[in-house]
């Protein structure tokens, strides 16, 4: 049986939703335990996949370029819960910033194909490295949140550098040449889950504090 992509990515959505609004309840922005920007970054994470989701059924600004950087957004959320969890300051220019330059490279080459799918992969794979950074830097090495938090990140670094991988190998000009209207999501389902397991780890690290 073949999986169908836009269901899988309903799913991640509704999951992510549900996760989302518990955490953004019983946050507090006044706390810093990183419960309020986890929840943000699921709900971010949410409206990304609804928008993948519709792909081929919507304009392609909203459902690649307004979901890549939704999608980004969510990334930059679940860091700036690290640095809430641990009680620092967020430099929220610095964790935001690649959010930012995907919605700039979103809007100036949604009518492209590989240079647009290479830039959003470049763009969540920083953000994937700087959680990995932060973490390894600013996390306590105690028990195994931490752990689950580089590891997941670190899957979600190897998905995407598989897709950097296909998309130069041809991989999409061979979807469209069989006519296959979903090239776009080429890749996409190798981290479909993988952005879900940063955001429980996040949880998870916040509960080990």
């Amino acid at each position: 049986m073949i999986a169908h992509t836009p269901t899988l990515f309903a799913c991640v959505a509704l999951v992510a939703t549900i996760m989302a609004f518990c955490l953004i309840l019983v946050g507090q922005f006044n706390q810093r335990d990183g419960l309020l920007t986890i929840g943000f970054g699921l709900l971010a994470h949410a409206l990304a996949y609804v928008g993948y989701t519709f792909y081929g059924h919507a304009p392609l600004w909203l459902t690649y370029g307004a979901a890549n950087t939704l999608l980004a957004v969510a990334l930059a959320f679940y860091g700036a819960s690290l640095f809430r969890i641990i009680e620092l300051p967020v430099a929220w220019w610095r964790v935001f910033a690649p959010a930012v330059l995907m919605l700039t490279l979103m809007a100036s080459l949604i009518e492209t194909l590989e240079p647009r799918m290479l830039a959003a992969t470049g763009v969540l794979m920083v953000q994937c490295a700087l959680i990995i950074y932060w973490t390894r830097r600013y996390i306590p090495a105690q028990g195994r949140a931490r752990m689950l938090l580089i590891i997941g990140a670190s899957i979600s670094l190897i998905g995407l550098g598989m897709r950097v991988v296909a998309v130069l190998g041809g991989g999409c000009r061979d979807a469209l040449r069989c006519q296959q209207p979903q090239a776009d999501y080429l890749g996409q389902y190798r981290y479909v889950y993988r952005d879900d397991d940063l955001s429980r780890a996040c949880a998870a690290v916040q509960g080990a504090q």
